[in-house]
């Protein structure tokens, strides 16, 4: 058993092992991110200059830069550049002409028709029931 003044002396004890551990936590994640984001700027830096220098290079020897529609950029020719612009201008979509233009025709299914039909003719016929009643009546 202890005593209480060993017992408050081992829970002061451990209660400052316990700050200076997280003071400690703390200061490895903060060096952590700092570190993490100086690797991140050097390698923004690094991408950069590697675009930057890739520019250069393509331009001195006359190439041109293509981006195509998933965002890839290609360095091109002067010519495959033109042969890939004109292609793009021309497979466009076009609107149909008027001959082309789609035709609104009601399309009904047999069985759909069917239907119809015999709800008319079961309806025609009660009409004509009522009919023959009422005159039988006045």
């Amino acid at each position: 058993m202890l005593t209480p003044e060993e017992e408050q002396e081992l829970r002061s004890k451990i209660k400052k092992e316990l700050e200076l551990k997280n003071i400690q936590v703390h200061e490895d994640q903060l060096k952590r991110k700092e570190q993490y984001n100086i690797t991140i700027e050097r390698e923004k830096m690094i991408q950069d200059i590697i675009l930057e220098e890739e520019e250069k290079f393509y331009k001195s020897k006359g190439y041109l830069k293509y981006t195509s529609h998933t965002g890839h950029i290609y360095w091109l020719t002067p010519e495959e550049f033109e042969a890939r612009s004109h292609r793009k201008k021309t497979k466009r979509k076009r609107k149909p002409q008027k001959s082309e233009e789609k035709s609104t025709k009601l399309v009904v299914d047999w069985k759909y028709l069917l239907a119809m039909i015999i709800i008319l003719s079961g309806g025609l016929t009660i009409i004509f029931f009522l009919i023959k009643f009422i005159a039988k009546i006045v």
